[in-house]
């Protein structure tokens, strides 16, 4: 309806903000309590909005936390004390929410409450009206399905299809608009971890591997795989198209790719 919004996708939420004067417009429910790194995508009339499955393991109670890892007995725990999947990734700095460089019970169930209250999957949203405001869960959420999710390379929106990636080669492939599967978490034979997001030209998709592998696939309703290039470097990039050429960075080396 003319109007312009930055859509930002984090913990738990996706919200909209006018970019006239920052105010929040709408938010919908339905990504993960810590951090969500695939970009929302644009498909049309609606936005694709992709959330991992973070864990996996039931996440202790404090009284269960100080007893694992408490070991001073002062009723927190510091840095020091902390275990490795909090020292790692910024965790510790994200729950001590006061600085004071102990996790309190208070902080540890807060942050037990966020992740708790986080979702997964790949969903789409129908594009609101100038009067749609507060939260649109209920009301614009069109389709949603928990399998098939990357971690962080995005998804992409090609010809009217969503592709995306999972860590190990497994690709996966919905209608836009129906959210119909077209295939769902079919490999395509190169393993290894996928951060850079698919790329799309000339009715092919280029997945770009950390084992050093492009794949290319046909784009359609089924995985028809083409190509597997073999470069020898990791890729975490996500490949550039401009001009008929492909652009890809690699650990060592820059691409580039076409006919001259």
């Amino acid at each position: 309806d003319g109007l312009d919004e930055v859509i930002v996708v984090g913990s738990v939420h996706t919200v909209a903000y006018s970019l006239t004067d920052g105010k929040e417009r709408w938010r919908v429910a339905g990504t993960e309590g810590v951090s969500v790194a695939p970009s929302p995508v644009m498909a049309g009339e609606r936005l694709i909005v992709m959330s991992r499955a973070f864990g996996g393991s039931r996440i202790p109670t404090f009284p269960e936390f100080l007893t694992q890892n408490d070991k001073d007995g002062d009723g927190k725990v510091s840095r020091p004390e902390a275990p490795n999947y909090l020292r790692e990734h910024g965790g510790f700095i994200a729950t001590d929410r006061d600085k004071d460089g102990h996790i309190s019970e208070l902080e540890w169930t807060g942050m037990r409450d966020l992740i708790g209250r986080g979702e997964h999957g790949i969903f789409a949203v129908r594009a609101p009206a100038k009067d749609d405001t507060g939260d649109l869960t209920a009301t614009h959420v069109l389709w949603k399905h928990k399998k098939g999710v990357a971690d962080v390379a995005s998804p992409l929106f090609y010809r009217g299809r969503v592709y995306v990636i999972q860590n190990g080669g497994r690709a996966s492939c919905y209608d836009a608009k129906s959210g119909q599967i077209r295939y769902e978490q079919e490999r395509i034979g190169v393993d290894g971890g996928y951060y850079a997001s698919p790329v799309a030209a000339n009715g092919h998709i280029y997945y770009a591997s950390t084992s050093g592998t492009i794949c290319v696939t046909e784009a359609g309703d089924s995985l028809n795989v083409k190509a597997r290039n073999v470069l020898g470097e990791p890729i975490s990039a996500t490949p550039a198209i401009a001009e008929n050429q492909l652009y890809i960075r690699s650990e060592r080396h820059l691409w580039a790719f076409g006919r001259p």
